[in-house]
This record gives structure tokens, C-alpha cells and sequence, in this order.
């Protein structure tokens, strides 16, 4: 008997399952964020230049192999960084982006910031890229650690005797952190002064410690990729940047609902907001129970975020959650009221330009 109940229980649990996972759906917006510090309003073009060139080549040679370093890895990593913050800014509606093959030298250890650049070449260089501002990268220090460690795995020869296998594991832990400036001419005053970090890591697997560590795959392409995302996410704190957020809907619905419900998650997922929409707005009127009006609310919301509407949005999010007891509408209102406050200070950015 105990078997009998259990099997079916099982899978009658799989069922229940597949069709809460079925009832929903994922959709992707684009989201345009405000920066996290306020440019001045005369600030519309920004030049990049990079100012974290080590002073001495032989300082920067033992720099690297004292923080165990690839060699040439500072030099990838600065031309990425400076990728970064270019590419994303490029792609702002705030600012006009102005990358420039201006390299200047900065810190010895690549640790500390230097004294600010003088303003004579600030303006020198804004002069000739026809720019407000500058945007430099000003110190870049990347620091790589291995730790090993050693496991022991029990096994068998070919005979049937019991044996132990030796092996090691090898892991660099990888950081790359990046100074930057804004220097503002017309004022003669550094707008902002920050560092940004990343970190990574890769691993390998050895016979000895020794082994693990030599196959160990070069940190040049993860240094370099840290790099770009710091580069890209200083972009983010001095200029509006696109992003992407997921967001759930329902397409699923019981009873005479069902069909209309699926319907309009299909041209939802093809990108038809207007007719779902309509198929959503004909649902709610008619539902016959609390859970299907709370899903069709909760849609009803999302199509109004899908096309800016944020405090219409908001209204319908509450619905869903007070009126039909939908507990998913709950968070998506807390998640709607933070894009609402950004959507105003975004608002006052781009009025800046």
C-alpha cells in the first residue's frame, strides 16, 4: 500500500509542478537608468583620456611580478577599462562621448591617485576634441593570488584493491581596481573622484601542487574582462545607462478564461503589447474568481510599465495584490515604486542636456 500512494504522489506532485512553472512567462525590458551623481548642466560632451600609465617601465615590470602578474597584463587591462567607460557612454542620451588617444603617465604603484592633472592641459585637451569635461582613467592596479589546495579520493585498481588518489586544485583569485576622474574646465573643480573594482577567478587541477598551478590558464582574459566591466560601470555613475530587468506575467488562467489568458501571453511573447493588453482588459472585466482577476491585474500592470506608464502601472500592481490577493504584486509594486523615483531623477538628467 505504502508504494501505491507514493508513486502517484510523486508524480501527480511533477504535474502540479510543470503546470505552476507553465502558467508564467519571462519578458525583457529595456530600462534606461539615471546616473548615480549629478554633472554639471553645462556638461554635454565628454572627452576620454587615460592617465594611468605607469612612469617607469621598470617599476611597473617589478610591480607585476611582485603582485604575480602576467606581464603586459596592466597595459590589456588599461585599453579595456578605457573600452568600457567609451563603449557605454557612447550609448548615453545625456552626453556625447569623445574617446581620444591621449595617454599621460600616472602612479608609479598604479595604487593611489596622483596630484590632479593641470588645468592648462585639461583645457588644452578639451580644446582640441571640442569637449566640456574629461573623463580620465587615472590609476590601474591589478592583483592576482593562488591558493592550493589538496584532496584526497578514495578509489580502485583494476585488481580490486582499495587506493588513494592525490590531487591538487589550484585557484587565482583576480582584482582589478581603477581610479577615475571628471575634470570640469569651465569651473577648474574635479566633479568626481572614485575607484571601481571587479574581482575573478579560474582554477585548474593537478597531480601535484606544482601541476595545478602551471595549468592554470593565463589571467589576461579575465583581467581584461574585469576591466571592461569597470570601465562600463563608471560610465554608470556619471551617465544615464540602458540595462535590461526581467519581469514575469501570467499565461495561464483555469476555467473559461484558459484559452483567452494563453492567447495573450502568446502576443505578449511575440511582442503584440496592444492586443494582449485588450485580451487582459476583457478578462478582468469578466473573471469569475479572485485569482484569475489578480493575474490579469498583475498583466494589466506590466503592459502600462512595457509603455512608460509607471503610475498607472503602480495602480494596477496594487489592485492585483489588494483587491484580488495576488502576493507576487506585492514586491512587483516595491519594484515599480523604485523605477518610478528613478524615472525622476532621470527626468531632471536629461533636461540637464
Amino acid at each position: 500500500m505504502k508504494n501505491t500512494f507514493t508513486v502517484p504522489s510523486f508524480f501527480a506532485c511533477c504535474f502540479l509542478f510543470l503546470c505552476a512553472a507553465c502558467s508564467t512567462s519571462t519578458t525583457h525590458l529595456r530600462v534606461l537608468q539615471p546616473a548615480q551623481i549629478v554633472v554639471a548642466d553645462h556638461v554635454n560632451t565628454i572627452a576620454i583620456i587615460d592617465r594611468s600609465r605607469p612612469s617607469s617601465g621598470f617599476i611597473d615590470v617589478v610591480a607585476n611580478q611582485a603582485s604575480g602578474n602576467d606581464f603586459g597584463q596592466g597595459r590589456s587591462g588599461r585599453k579595456k577599462a578605457f573600452a568600457g567607460l567609451a563603449d557605454v557612454l557612447t550609448q548615453t542620451p545625456r552626453f556625447q562621448a569623445k574617446p581620444t588617444d591621449v595617454e599621460l603617465s600616472g602612479s608609479e604603484s598604479g595604487r593611489t591617485f596622483m596630484p590632479p592633472v593641470e588645468w592648462y592641459e585639461i583645457e588644452g585637451i578639451c580644446k582640441k576634441y571640442n569637449a566640456d569635461a574629461i573623463a580620465a582613467i587615472e590609476m590601474f592596479d591589478s592583483y592576482n593570488s593562488i591558493q592550493t589546495d589538496r584532496s584526497a579520493v578514495k578509489d580502485k585498481t583494476k585488481d580490486g584493491r582499495d587506493t588513494t588518489k592525490i590531487s591538487f586544485t589550484a585557484k587565482r583569485k583576480i582584482s582589478v581596481t581603477i581610479g577615475w576622474r571628471l575634470y570640469d574646465p569651465a569651473t577648474k573643480t574635479i566633479g568626481d573622484e572614485f575607484k571601481t573594482s571587479q574581482s575573478g577567478e579560474n582554477s585548474a587541477t593537478g597531480p601535484t601542487e606544482k601541476a595545478a598551478v602551471k595549468n592554470l590558464a593565463s589571467a589576461n582574459p579575465i583581467v581584461d574582462d574585469l576591466s571592461y566591466k569597470a570601465g562600463a560601470a563608471y560610465a554608470a555613475r556619471v551617465a544615464p545607462v540602458w540595462t535590461t530587468v526581467d519581469r514575469e506575467f501570467y499565461t495561464g488562467a483555469k476555467g473559461p478564461f484558459k484559452a483567452d489568458m494563453e492567447k495573450a501571453g502568446r502576443l505578449a511573447e511575440t511582442g503584440d503589447w496592444a492586443k494582449a493588453t485588450e485580451i487582459w482588459q476583457g478578462v478582468l472585466n469578466n473573471a469569475p474568481d479572485k485569482k484569475t482577476g489578480g493575474r490579469a491585474a498583475y498583466n494589466m500592470a506590466l503592459s502600462d510599465e512595457y509603455y512608460g506608464k509607471l503610475e498607472s502601472a503602480i495602480q494596477w500592481a496594487t489592485k492585483a495584490y489588494a483587491d484580488y490577493g495576488n502576493d507576487g504584486a506585492k514586491k512587483y509594486v516595491e519594484q515599480l515604486q523604485g523605477r518610478l523615483s528613478d524615472q525622476q531623477r532621470l527626468d531632471q538628467q536629461i533636461q540637464r542636456k
